[in-house]
């Protein structure tokens, strides 16, 4: 609006290079976003990849803590039964 509005030619350009000056720092802070963003995925996905393939102790369990005999599933006469167990 000021820029629009200004009516004094060296005004006009001193606005101007602000407005330019905030459009190259917020292009800057754009792609310093996606470049963490990529380092933090990459990261991210580096220690799923060691979780999975790289460590030695896997724990109890599965990894991700699912019990294979959580659920149990019963057939008889016309009848199918899943039974959950929970551990309290």
């Amino acid at each position: 609006m000021q820029y629009v509005s200004t009516m004094n030619w060296e005004r006009a350009e001193q606005i101007w290079q602000e407005m330019v000056r905030v459009k190259s720092d917020i292009d800057k802070d754009y792609k310093r976003r996606n470049l963490f963003l990529g380092i933090t995925a990459g990261i991210w996905v580096a220690n799923i990849i060691d979780v999975l393939f790289f460590t030695s102790d896997k724990g109890a369990g599965d990894i991700f803590g699912y019990n294979k005999s959580l659920f149990e599933i019963k057939s008889g006469n016309k009848e199918i039964m899943l039974t959950v167990k929970l551990n309290f």
